[in-house]
């Protein structure tokens, strides 16, 4: 005798091809979902922080390539709103004395006033929601990580300004107030115990000497950096200076992006021994042609922004489960910008 469920199929076939049908396509949304890119800004929030005219760190810097990206529409991109960081998350990286005096210096700005922070630099100038502004520049790279660890997004790029690179643990400069990747690391670490080791891959055309002086002493957090030899901050001359910092100071003399391609090489090696289980972007686009602030960056264009991000995803998908948050530091032309990070997405998007 047939069963119920063969007569059911026998006598509408094409509703129950229907239903399976539907069923296949749930289930590849609910893929498709948990393997999105996620864009963490907010231009709205970022253009708060004003630095004063002619200033280099603008809110251009995020207000036009978060424009053209939603014009691009690029299939599997999800935009996120940044959340910001509390007083807990900025002290992972940096003193309480720190955050008092950024904090107290904000405050004595009158709108719509601009100061420096400290008297004799020109570069670190704030207003009066600075502080403000740079717990969400911090607390974007965290809503990152977050969403990466709960499965929702498989990789995210955090939009976000002032940058974070050179900040250390009590001073602040090269533009960046809070290190938010240092920040962002330190919070992974403490609040996910199953990530234990961790990759920086810092690309900026300047060394990141404020992320290497905050996790260098930690085994567990590996710092690499490509930079322009003979610039600020005149730090990461030497390649090897610890077991976890890999520097690879860039010769001008030479063609640039081949000496790049080769740091990349050597990082390759060194992640057979230390094999990351999450991966940072410390993703400056002043290495970019077509940058201004060091004129020509490094020589990279977008297809080469393009190529460095296909090494960092074979080893994220080697060893760290194809986990990737890239937060923008230096780039100073908003249009070379837009179009290195939109290479970027689309590399880490593709399959």
């Amino acid at each position: 005798m047939e069963t119920k469920l063969l007569q059911l199929i026998k006598a509408y076939p094409s509703f129950i091809m229907m239903g399976f049908f539907l069923w296949i396509h749930s289930s590849m949304d609910v893929h498709s979902q948990e393997h999105k890119t996620g864009l963490v800004t907010a231009a709205k929030i970022f253009k708060n922080h004003r630095t004063g005219d002619e200033h280099p760190e603008s809110h251009l810097r995020v207000e036009y390539p978060e424009t053209f990206l939603r014009q691009q529409k690029l299939a599997g991109l999800a935009f996120i709103d940044p959340r910001a960081a509390v007083e807990q998350e900025l002290l992972l990286a940096h003193s309480r004395e720190h955050l008092e005096w950024i904090k107290t210096k904000a405050l004595e700005c009158q709108a719509p006033d601009v100061l420096r922070l400290y008297a004799n630099d020109a570069d670190m100038t704030l207003c009066q929601e600075s502080y403000d502004v740079a717990r969400y520049a911090a607390g974007g790279v965290l809503t990152a990580i977050d969403q990466l660890m709960k499965h929702k997004l498989r990789s995210a790029f955090s939009l976000v300004r002032p940058p974070g690179h050179h900040a250390s643990h009590d001073q602040a400069m090269g533009f960046c107030f809070f290190n938010n990747v240092a920040i962002g690391v330190k919070y992974l670490l403490k609040n996910h115990p199953s990530i234990q080791r961790v990759l920086i891959v810092d690309w900026d055309i300047h060394h990141g000497n404020g992320t290497q002086s905050l996790v260098s002493s930690d085994p567990n957090i590996f710092f690499f950096s490509t930079h322009l030899a003979g610039i600020f901050p005149n730090t990461g001359e030497d390649r090897f200076q610890s077991k976890n910092v890999l520097n690879w100071p860039i010769s001008p003399l030479k063609n640039m992006p081949a000496q790049v391609y080769q740091a990349f090489e050597a990082l390759e090696q060194e992640m057979e021994t230390f094999k990351p289980q999450f991966i940072f972007i410390s993703a400056g686009f002043d290495a970019h042609k077509d940058d201004h602030l060091v004129d020509g960056g490094l020589a990279l264009d977008d297809q080469d922004f393009a190529r460095l991000t296909r090494v960092v995803k074979k080893i994220a998908h080697q060893y760290a489960s194809d986990r990737i948050v890239s937060v923008l530091e230096g780039g100073y032309n908003p249009e070379a910008i837009a179009h290195g990070l939109f290479a970027h997405l689309k590399t880490l998007i593709e399959d």
